[in-house]
């Protein structure tokens, strides 16, 4: 269960030998909205070539999977030029598939609270885009 550390330093998802995945646990506290937690993406290419990635976010809250039923909803993908590095952040213009909501952290929040239990990144693709 990665989500049990809620590690707040980057570690590794997966290493591959074009792309590297990690994840880390972040507290955000937006300029509207309640305080929240996140868990932050970063996708590096270790390649001189582009890359396309894609994936469907499995999230898992008290342990059950609320996005395995929408894998279009939850289906993502990008594209990283050669070293190229993309990860998510609190900001509100942050790219929605390099985030992961994990619970809400404001005091005045009064909703269900289930936090992220666990996630998966299914179905992971990486393709080397040929440019001619």
């Amino acid at each position: 269960d990665v989500t049990t550390k809620k590690p707040t330093k980057w570690s590794t998802y997966v290493d591959l030998q074009n792309l590297k995945v990690e994840y880390k646990f972040v507290n955000c506290d937006p300029s509207m909205g309640f305080d929240q937690e996140l868990l932050i993406l970063r996708f590096t290419n270790k390649s001189d070539g582009e890359l396309a990635v894609s994936w469907h976010a499995q999230q898992y809250y008290g342990g059950n999977c609320k996005t395995c039923d929408s894998p279009d909803e939850y289906g993502f993908s990008i594209n990283l030029a050669p070293d190229d590095t993309q990860e998510g952040s609190c900001e509100l213009e942050s790219a929605r598939e390099l985030i992961i909501f994990s619970k809400f952290t404001d005091i005045n929040y009064h909703g269900d609270a289930t936090p992220l239990t666990s996630f998966q990144l299914n179905a992971l693709i990486v393709s080397t885009i040929e440019n001619n």
